[in-house]
């Protein structure tokens, strides 16, 4: 897939960022290490990149069907715990580092 192309507003650094969490594997210890999630646990799905998808990539390349990105800083350092609360959402919307 051509990125660039489908990305024209992007420059070219952002379309060269990629994740790190690219295996099933990185996933898996993303979650037991690393995550706090709630009880819904069942709810949220983490899914690796493709190795050379930018983060700026939108449902474009997930044929409509809805997703973000969220880092593992998040997590790790502000320990957030997925589902968010209202609270956390809207915090996190008025900083405008929400997920969308």
């Amino acid at each position: 897939m051509n990125y660039k192309t489908l990305y024209l507003w992007a420059p070219s650094n952002l379309i060269s960022e990629t994740s790190s969490y690219t295996s099933h594997e990185k996933i898996v210890a993303l979650r037991k290490k690393k995550c706090r999630f709630g009880r819904e646990d069942n709810w949220i799905f983490l899914d690796p990149c493709s190795p050379d998808e930018p983060v700026c990539c939108d449902e474009a390349i997930s044929l409509g069907n809805p997703f973000c990105y969220i880092y593992a800083t998040v997590f790790q350092r502000v320990h957030l715990c997925l589902p968010l609360s209202d609270f956390e959402k809207e915090l996190l919307t008025e900083l405008n580092v929400a997920p969308a």
